[in-house]
């Protein structure tokens, strides 16, 4: 969904690392589920910034550590993750940043290690076509 004002986003990913050796770094499935609002007094023109707020929730298992031909036990992991960020939009230009906390963990201190926040930053350039917009 898609519009003016609101934003909803649904994604899901899956990463399959190859062996070496008889070890095998974790398979990894991953999802995210984002609502954006953008307020009326914050739509601007392209010549101004523009600004929208999102939250987004995040989910990931990581499946067990293959060393030496066998899954190492209690080495999976499943995460859900929280948080605010904000995008804004300068011309072809965007920046977003945003914060998550763990809401849900069920994961190995002694293999994973124990994330309490996690920050991100993303800069972006915007090509866009000159068929498909004009200014």
């Amino acid at each position: 969904m898609t519009s003016r004002s609101q934003y909803l986003w649904v994604g899901s990913g899956y990463t399959r690392f190859a062996e070496a050796s008889h070890d095998r770094r974790p398979d990894t499935t991953s999802w995210s589920v984002a609502y954006g609002y953008r307020p009326s007094k914050l739509r601007r023109g392209v010549d101004q910034w523009d600004y929208r707020g999102f939250v987004e929730l995040t989910g990931e298992h990581t499946g067990g550590v293959k060393t030496g031909g066998t899954i190492l036990p209690n080495s999976s992991s499943t995460t859900v993750w929280l948080g605010p960020s904000v995008l804004g939009i300068f011309e072809e230009f965007a920046v977003e940043a945003g914060v998550q906390g763990p809401i849900i963990r069920d994961e190995s201190d002694a293999i994973y290690g124990r994330e309490r926040i996690r920050f991100g930053i993303n800069l972006s350039y915007l090509k866009y076509s000159s068929r498909s917009h004009s200014r």
